[in-house]
């Protein structure tokens, strides 16, 4: 398994590196690429304002550019996870230092809670593709099976 946790976007040259990371999988070897996405709701309703737009970002992909980019460095999508909501309406609104402070003041217990209930919003957020970020989990396509 290689896993590419908010690091795609920097890079200079993503196709060739998910090339490599194709070569260096064992058979039927997994990737999971975790970046946000630019044609989320959020990202098109905050804009040039949106929380993942980053001078040192180099690209930004939709869930289909990121699909097909995959595909075309020879990868299977196995799944698509949506994530983010609870954290970007937190960034977006300005709220972090008062989650923050919130959040360290208070009790192992309430920490527990607040953890589960933003777990639980994010499911949520999921189901109906809230968040600006996205997890793709692809399979190496075998040898014959590629373009």
């Amino acid at each position: 398994m290689i896993t590419f946790w908010a690091s795609i976007e920097h890079l200079f040259l993503p196709k060739q590196t998910l090339q490599k990371a194709r070569t260096l999988l064992k058979p039927d070897g997994v990737i999971i690429v975790e970046t946000g996405n630019i044609n989320s709701y959020l990202a098109r309703i905050f804009k040039s304002k949106w929380r993942i737009i980053e001078a040192d970002h180099n690209y930004y992909f939709s869930s289909s550019t990121l699909d097909d980019l995959l595909d075309r460095t020879g990868f299977d999508i196995i799944r698509t996870d949506n994530d983010g909501f609870v954290e970007s309406m937190i960034f977006q609104f300005g709220l972090s230092e008062f989650i923050m402070r919130t959040f360290t003041k208070s009790s192992s217990n309430s920490r527990q809670r607040s953890s589960s209930l933003k777990q639980q919003i994010n499911r949520m957020a999921s189901r109906l593709q809230l968040g600006d970020i996205m997890i793709k989990y692809a399979r190496k396509k075998s040898l014959n099976s590629i373009q």
